[in-house]
């Protein structure tokens, strides 16, 4: 049985924070949507493990009774809260206290700027969620402006294809490798760069990091635009596709993968997550749009569009 998605939008009545502008704001905001909920909201179900606000920050922790029972830690990068102060977000299996890991598995650090920022989106269930950072730039794309600076992330259980997999949790960005981030810059950001990065642990447990990615197909750089005119043009039905996670690249073969890595060539599903047929649009406006009765958001970025979010139905089916 699947579990059923909540949206919490700044707009909500009852919501905690307009405009996210610096790390305390994104605490305030994962607290209520994560574990207190807010006006007719009901919380996602998390629970807050651990707090320091003398330096910003939080450690939450989705469902052991449902979920795996990752955790989660959302932190400013200089222990300050000024306006445009970067926020770390870090995962791991098991945590004892603030910044006190117990396998961790990445660091994923991202910018905040007072002035490119238009609200914000949280989306997910008792295992998973996105957090979305709102433009003020109204266009889907584009090589300028304040759109390539806003971010969508996912923090959680992937749907993996292994029942018995011990290690579904992860943060989903675009930035490469195992290793953790220290800069923020828009390239990093998922809609911006050319990739959809999870890091994870063996599913079958073990030692040792690895990346997978999703399989992107033609994912077009810059201003060039196969469809300009949008997708709306176009006589064509929308169909989406899930964003598989895949062990490595998609240049990577199966055989070179070694089987002692206790890994599978295809991991499982990223929540929310898909792939459109029709891309292009870099121009249009509006972030939502409903295909099938069924609402969908674009993810905005540098590059054109190729990357949506289902905002309805339920994840983990």
């Amino acid at each position: 049985m699947g579990l059923p998605v909540t949206v919490y939008r700044s707009t909500d009545v009852g919501a905690p924070v307009g405009t996210a502008a610096n790390p305390l704001d994104w605490i305030t905001i994962l607290k209520k949507c994560l574990v207190d909920g807010y006006g007719s909201k009901l919380s996602l179900g998390w629970t807050l493990e651990f707090e320091n606000l003398a330096t910003y920050a939080a450690v939450f922790r989705n469902n052991p009774v449902v979920g795996s029972g990752g955790y989660f830690q959302i932190a400013s990068s200089n222990s300050s809260n000024g306006l445009n102060v970067a926020i770390d977000l870090s995962v791991a299996k098991g945590m004892t206290g603030v910044n006190a890991y117990v396998d961790k598995i990445l660091q994923r650090r991202l910018s905040l700027y007072n002035d490119r920022t238009n609200g914000w989106v949280v989306l997910g269930t008792s295992r998973g969620f996105w957090m979305l950072q709102n433009s003020s730039q109204d266009t889907w794309s584009t090589t300028t402006g304040y759109s390539i600076s806003c971010w969508s992330v996912f923090v959680g259980d992937i749907e993996t294809f292994d029942p018995n997999d011990t290690s579904p949790f992860t943060l989903v960005h675009a930035v490469t490798g195992a290793a953790d981030s220290t800069s923020a810059t828009y390239q990093d950001n998922l809609g911006s760069s050319s990739e959809v990065v999870a890091v994870m642990y063996p599913a079958a447990g073990g030692s040792g990091r690895y990346e997978h990615r999703v399989n992107m197909g033609v994912f077009t750089a810059g201003s060039s635009d196969p469809n300009p005119n949008g997708i709306f043009a176009t006589n064509l039905p929308m169909v989406f596709m899930p964003a598989i996670l895949c062990r490595g690249t998609a240049t990577v073969p199966v055989s070179s993968i070694p089987i002692s890595d206790n890994l599978p060539y295809y991991r499982g599903i990223i929540p929310a997550l898909v792939l459109p047929s029709i891309q292009g649009g870099r121009g249009l406006t509006g972030f939502e749009y409903t295909f099938d009765s069924v609402l969908y958001r674009v993810v905005q970025g540098y590059r054109t569009n190729a990357l949506w979010l289902k905002m309805e139905g339920e994840w983990y089916a």
